[in-house]
């Protein structure tokens, strides 16, 4: 006879990313302290992002920027050693943890009616912002859907200054995608819907599902990651005991009609704006490096080749094994992507 003993939740179930970083100033004399602040665009709809900084005076500044339904958390929720967020800290730089619009950690924006067409926008804001405060051009390192905002804004016509971007499991072509998620939202054109109905927060309520999911995933991680490889990617990369910790914090929360852009360019396979015209992203001229997963349903390898092959100059990485999420999850990145990444960091900031 089995006997199912509950667990109680892991205590980083319920840290949030200032917690993660105070942790490490208190008990490991991490960097110079830490900035947590919000930071307001200077456009008409005027929301505030979140950004949490490890401040490094004189270094090259890094922006961290999360994907769909994610938050700076994923950028710090591993150990010292095995969290990008700490890394870099470590490698020397000042480090810029950016929170998208509406998100748990930005709080409620003035309006749902957006999309990542916007997001872009403020990206390029928040870089300006970096670079009149530490007066230097920063580098962007980003993560799924704050990949494709980085590249939106590379493209516009008046494009942030950047030394480089580092892009991880990048989601802009959509033509090889085989993740459930909007596979089959975009077979029942949900997309649709979205649009016509007024934009709405489309995500969990944080505090009762992303707790329930934290405890269930410790209690049986082996569910959870069944149900992440179905999303993302089949995944070997992922601590199981740390899954309850992931699914605490992500997903998180977005607009309607941020969804329904993506579910739109899932059915089409382009990489359009809202509006649906193609974005062209051949006239970007920043240094672009791409890490692609071979097992990223989502960033599938075939759609970054295409990427890779529009903008001028790119280079890519393939990681053999790696899914959607293990670019930022996984703890095995410090040895298999990490260092690559302090390698381009390096490149770039000549």
């Amino acid at each position: 006879m089995s006997v199912c003993i509950a667990t109680a939740p892991d205590p980083d179930t319920f840290v949030r990313t200032e917690e993660f970083i105070r942790r490490e100033i208190r008990v490991n004399r991490l960097g110079n302290g830490l900035s947590d602040a919000k930071e307001s665009p200077n456009t008409s709809v005027g929301n505030s992002m979140s950004i949490q900084r490890i401040p490094k005076k004189g270094a090259l500044p890094v922006i961290l920027q999360h994907g769909l339904l994610d938050t700076t958390a994923s950028w710090v929720i591993n150990s010292r050693k095995t969290s990008l967020g700490f890394i870099l800290a470590d490698a020397g730089y000042d480090v810029w943890l950016v929170n998208g619009r509406g998100n748990s950690y930005s709080g409620e924006p003035n309006g749902w009616d957006w999309t990542f067409d916007d997001q872009a926008l403020d990206l390029s804001y928040i870089i300006s912002h970096v670079n009149t405060v530490t007066n230097t051009t920063p580098i962007v390192v980003a993560h799924s859907q704050g990949a494709t905002t980085s590249l939106l804004a590379l493209s516009s016509n008046a494009p942030p200054s950047i030394r480089g971007l580092i892009a991880l499991g990048p989601v802009t072509y959509l033509h090889h995608q085989t993740s459930p998620l909007f596979s089959i939202m975009a077979k029942l054109r949900i997309d649709v819907t979205l649009s016509i109905l007024p934009s709405f927060a489309f995500g969990p309520t944080q505090i009762l599902l992303n707790s329930a999911l934290g405890t269930l995933c410790k209690v049986t991680p082996s569910v959870c990651d069944v149900t992440l490889s179905g999303l993302f990617g089949k995944t070997e990369n992922l601590n199981d005991s740390r899954m309850g910790v992931y699914t605490a914090h992500w997903p998180d929360v977005t607009s309607s009609h941020n969804m329904a852009h993506w579910i739109r360019n899932a059915r089409s396979g382009d990489f359009s704006y809202y509006g649906g015209e193609s974005v062209d992203i051949s006239r970007i001229h920043t240094k672009v490096a791409v890490f692609v997963g071979t097992r990223d349903s989502l960033g599938d390898p075939r759609d970054a080749a295409r990427l890779v092959q529009t903008v001028k100059g790119a280079t890519v990485t393939t990681v053999e094994g790696y899914a959607h999420m293990d670019f930022v999850w996984a703890e095995n990145a410090a040895e298999l992507v990490y260092p690559q990444v302090l390698e381009k960091l390096e490149e770039f900031s000549i």
